[in-house]
């Protein structure tokens, strides 16, 4: 399973909406990193949802993880929202889920 990036026009016309669907892992992150810097860069603000992440690693965190630091730097918003099953288990695992500062939303999926 490979992720997949489906741009969306969000609510705020100055958000870029990305919801990835599939593996945010070592086997996507290369490929992730550089779509997802590249919107950050080309935006003031990205939101990405994260309802359809089927499964999450190590590297899906570390992509994670650089993005926000990449966008604390550019003073850019980046918000993380509709957190799957697999998400959050590594965010906890990790003991991340405050990092990010997001709240966190189960997706219906997820809360069942």
């Amino acid at each position: 399973m490979t992720s997949a990036l489906n741009d969306k026009p969000s609510a705020n016309p100055a958000t870029q909406s990305v919801p990835i669907t599939g593996e945010l892992s070592i086997y996507t992150a290369l490929e992730l990193k550089t779509t997802l810097l590249d919107a950050l860069h080309a935006n003031p603000a990205l939101k990405l949802n994260l309802a359809n992440v089927t499964v999450m690693d190590g590297a899906g965190l570390q992509v994670l993880v650089m993005l926000k630091r990449e966008a604390l730097q550019l003073n850019k918003e980046l918000t993380l929202t509709q957190h799957s099953e697999a998400v959050l288990r590594v965010l906890d695992l990790s003991n991340m889920t405050g990092y990010f500062g997001d709240p966190l939303v189960l997706c219906a999926e997820a809360s069942n």
